[in-house]
């Protein structure tokens, strides 16, 4: 949560933030092993590096992971979301491990990144976190070298640019689409929140969430 003034004018910065989502505070705790390390789940976890996105002649998928060797699949026409993808129908697909190799094994698998994600700050930037400390925040904790939710900054902003970089937790055996898979959000001014969902391979389209008659 970012302090806030009207009559501040700052520029501000969070340098390589890595936000811990406790989505605990907000929602019942998950049943089942929760990840916070990708290096950590790739060792433990064998369907973590098995989940991600993919592409193939004209289709793409995006595989995640449901716990215990199982998966759900979303298969769009044309690429990926905001990568070519025709905005028709998205077809589900669930399977084992084996399925789902089975599927992607001639597919290319594609990692997304920010092309923001490592550069420099500006110079007149306020870093309010890098990573090493929690001085610049009221009650701030670490944990492995993110910062927790449940936090506030110690300086009030009011005209600002913010960049933030989080990362979701690793938690298979929570129902895609749950908000207790991965839910938190960075309050400004103490009562406009952004949201950070884990809405990875879910139909955002507010008209799939209609009742059906």
């Amino acid at each position: 949560m970012f302090n806030s003034h009207s009559m501040k004018r700052t520029a501000v910065i969070i340098g390589s933030l890595a936000m811990l989502l406790n989505a605990g505070m907000i929602a019942p705790q998950a049943a089942g092993p929760i990840w916070t390390d990708p290096a950590k789940a790739s060792a433990e976890n064998p369907d973590f590096s098995l989940q991600g996105e993919y592409i193939q002649a004209g289709k793409a998928f995006q595989v995640i992971a449901l716990g215990k060797g199982q998966f759900q699949v979303s298969v769009y026409n044309g690429g990926l979301p905001g990568v070519g993808w025709d905005r028709s129908s998205i077809g589900q697909i669930r399977g084992n491990t084996e399925e789902i190799k089975a599927l992607t094994q001639h597919a290319h698998r594609v990692t997304r990144q920010s092309p923001r994600m490592g550069a420099k700050p500006p110079a007149n930037a306020t870093i309010l976190f890098d990573g090493t400390s929690a001085d610049a925040w009221d009650h701030g904790k670490l944990s492995d070298g993110l910062l927790e939710s449940g936090t506030q900054t110690k300086q009030s902003f009011g005209d600002f640019e913010l960049h933030i970089e989080f990362r979701l937790p690793f938690k298979p055996e929570t129902t895609p689409g749950s908000q207790d898979r991965g839910n938190s959000g960075i309050y400004s001014f103490n009562r406009y929140e952004t949201q950070v969902l884990d809405s990875f391979g879910l139909d955002l389209d507010i008209n799939s969430w209609k009742e059906k008659p």
